[in-house]
């Protein structure tokens, strides 16, 4: 029997389960017939033509079908000529346009065959959403972020918003729920004090601050874990997907490891270095009429700060402080933190460039400070604040910063106001600070300061056995005397008692337990590292130069400090291999506590900028300092030509061979030292007027005062 008719049929399987973006899609067929057997004509097979339909894309394996859905999109249609039972391949001209599930229908159309049409028994079309028959182009899933906090401080928790998706088509899906991926953000602090400039590799001197995972269950909006700001800077958010970091069954639908740029502006946020300032008045009592001369200390600007003009996203530096003089006041109980400065009496409204650096004010006839009426004054700085640098007013309460004028031919009664450092860790050292009034003090008078505790914050004031006892400090006059330093090795709080004896014994006047301004808080060490540094701010060439680190924190077994000195050369902040000129000596960290780099002397007028470095016992570094960061800069300048004289303006006077008294505000620079505080003072401490109109010149009397304060830190 001779078959009239015969009926192929195709089966397939996709030559590859995974098709990259821009790839081709190529199946494989297997031709069989079910009826009969191939026709032959004229010696030659029939040829049958084989037309393949590929579907998608799809957000998922479709579901097997007898026919496509309606609407289904058409990816392309290829033909493959049949001459026979046997295997086949498509040509491979259709290429992966984007992420996807495709999946190919193949067919057999009888009625387009013509004559040939007689001879096959019917149509034939295999089944639609078949598994074998699928391919699927994995898709690439990204991130846009935004840090959710433009401006933080130190020690604030950063995070970030990702807006995740696919960059080339859908987010696939894999049992009707889109595939999980995992992301990866790292926090880096940007090197230096300027922002980050973006781009495609990440600064090889920027310092990872921590690491995050967001799982992301398909595209939407996502905030990520927090991670800590330690120390003032930039800090910018790079994220990133590796397929190795996903689960195994997930890593082929991903299409490739994706990581956006570092330094996007709005992936960036700046941690605003907090900026102190101290007073230093060169007397207490001013008489009506005379002039009151003040000393500045300003600390905590990043080196450059004033250079910075803004780049369109971060706003230029506000290079300006604002000295107010308030007063007069009727009675120093007006001067609380709460003065509303806006209706209070100003006497005087001075300014300097908001740098680092020592500033006389009241010392020329342009901004003279002279009270013409008796009462109570207090010198407030303020600082605007900018995108750097944290906003800043010093407080109208602070009793470093006032001074007073007394009525004429009045007598005014002695008193004592204290004011103590108002927290610390375990460890640090912290101290009281007490101003005496009065126009008359009675010979041989003397302080006495008292701390005890620490108390839990429940127990309330108690003062009953004192743990420090001060040395009995002689009080000649009016001003600001200091208990010297102690330490707490538990956490709580620590009242202060301070007591004004007559030269009998007699007691003038005593504080009260829990007086306001009278409480130390001693909080535990923090559990993270943290470093604080301060360099030696200037000296004359030839003169020694270090810094000094302040660690707290957790301190790892084996952990060792580096310090390294770079001499700059342009305005640009950097600190590489070709501006290092010091390396110091390895110092062993055996905890907390305050360690001093050797002294170097550099050969050369200049600008030399401070980097610390913390390595742990296999060589990892645990923390590295900024380039450029405040505090840790030393200024190299000429040696003077002519000695400065004795005797000018602004030589502080000094009174008691022991050492125990201090002008207003000079007590101030030294509790801020000797408390961990922002100021160092080296040999000699210039007077950083760097701007328009600015000089620098040398004050001489910190360089007399420095005996003492050396004197106070080994108490």
């Amino acid at each position: 029997m001779i078959d009239l008719d015969f009926q192929p049929e195709i089966t397939t399987q996709v030559a590859s389960r995974f098709v990259a973006e821009g790839d081709a899609f190529v199946d494989g067929l297997t031709v069989s017939v079910s009826k009969g057997t191939w026709i032959h004509r004229d010696g030659k097979p029939i040829e049958v033509t084989g037309t393949g339909t590929l579907y998608g894309p799809f957000d998922e394996q479709p579901t097997e079908a007898d026919t496509p859905p309606a609407g289904a999109p058409v990816a392309g249609v290829e033909a493959v000529t049949l001459t026979g039972a046997g295997s086949y391949t498509s040509p491979g001209t259709i290429i992966a346009p984007e992420s996807g599930f495709y999946t190919w229908v193949w067919s057999i159309d009888k009625a387009a065959h013509g004559e040939n049409a007689k001879y096959l028994t019917d149509s034939f079309t295999d089944r639609f959403g078949q598994v074998a028959e699928t391919s699927v182009v994995p898709f690439q899933p990204v991130a846009v972020s935004e840090a959710d906090q433009r401006l933080a401080a130190p020690g604030d928790a950063l995070t970030d918003t990702i807006t995740v998706s696919s960059s080339n088509g859908v987010w696939l899906k894999k049992d009707g729920a889109h595939i999980p991926v995992l992301f990866e953000g790292t926090a880096y602090q940007v090197p230096g004090t300027l922002p980050p400039a973006q781009n495609t590799a990440i600064d090889s001197n920027a310092v990872a601050l921590g690491t995050v995972t967001v799982t992301t269950d398909g595209p939407g909006v996502y905030t990520s874990p927090s991670v800590v700001a330690p120390s003032g800077g930039f800090v910018t958010w790079v994220w990133e997907v590796k397929k190795v970091s996903q689960p195994e069954w997930v890593r082929d639908y991903l299409a490739a490891d994706w990581q956006d740029d570092y330094g996007i502006n709005v992936e960036t946020t700046s941690v605003r270095w907090p900026v102190t300032v101290t007073s230093l008045m060169r007397e207490y009592n001013v008489h009506p009429g005379g002039r009151a001369f003040d000393v500045v200390t300003v600390s905590g600007f990043p080196a450059n700060h004033g250079d910075f003009t803004g780049d369109g996203y971060w706003n230029a530096d506000v290079d300006e402080l604002r000295h107010t003089v308030y007063g007069p006041f009727a009675t120093d109980r007006e001067l609380t933190d709460d003065l509303d400065l806006t209706i209070a009496p100003v006497l005087a409204e001075l300014t300097t460039p908001a740098r680092n650096g020592v500033y006389k004010l009241g010392y020329t006839d342009d901004d003279m400070i002279v009270p013409t009426e008796p009462g109570f004054y207090v010198l407030v700085t303020t600082f605007a604040g900018d995108d750097r640098v944290q906003p800043y007013q010093s407080s109208p309460a602070d009793v470093l910063e006032r001074f007073y004028v007394p009525p004429t031919n009045t007598e005014v009664p002695v008193s004592v106001i204290t004011q103590a450092t108002p927290e610390a860790a375990v460890g640090e050292p912290f101290s009281d600070t007490a101003l005496v009034q009065g126009t008359t003090i009675p010979d041989g008078a003397y302080l006495v300061f008292r701390a005890y505790g620490p108390y839990p914050a429940e127990a309330g004031a108690v003062c009953e056995s004192p743990f420090y006892v001060s040395d009995e400090i002689s009080v000649t006059q009016a001003g600001i005397y200091a208990s010297g330093t102690t330490t707490a090795d538990t956490a709580g709080n620590v009242f202060w008692v301070e007591t004004l004896y007559a030269a009998d014994g007699e007691v003038i006047a005593e504080g009260t337990c829990g007086a306001p301004g009278e409480t130390t808080v001693v909080a535990e060490q923090p559990d993270e590292l943290r470093v604080k540094t301060n360099a030696v701010p200037t000296v004359v060439l030839g003169e020694a130069a270090r810094d000094v680190a302040t660690v707290t924190g957790t301190v790892p077994d084996g952990a060792r400090l580096v310090f390294e000195a770079y001499r700059q050369h342009t305005g640009e902040a950097l600190c590489t291999a070709e501006e290092l000129v010091f390396t110091s000596a390895v110092i062993n960290l055996d905890g907390p506590g305050e360690y001093t780099s050797d002294v170097v002397v550099f050969d050369e007028v200049g600008t030399y900028y401070w980097v610390e470095a913390v390595i742990d016992k296999d060589g990892l570094i645990l923390h590295r300092g900024l380039c450029g960061a405040p505090d840790e800069t030393t200024t190299v300048t000429p040696v003077p030509e002519t000695p400065e004289e004795p005797g000018k303006p602004g030589e502080l006077a000094q009174t008691g061979a022991d050492g125990n008294w201090w002008p207003l505000g000079l007590a101030g620079g030294l509790i801020a030292a000797v408390t961990g505080g922002v100021l160092l003072f080296g040999r000699r401490l210039a007077i950083a007027r760097e701007r328009d109109g600015y000089v620098r010149e040398e004050d001489e009397a910190f360089e007399e005062f420095k005996a003492q304060f050396e004197g106070a830190k080994e108490e």
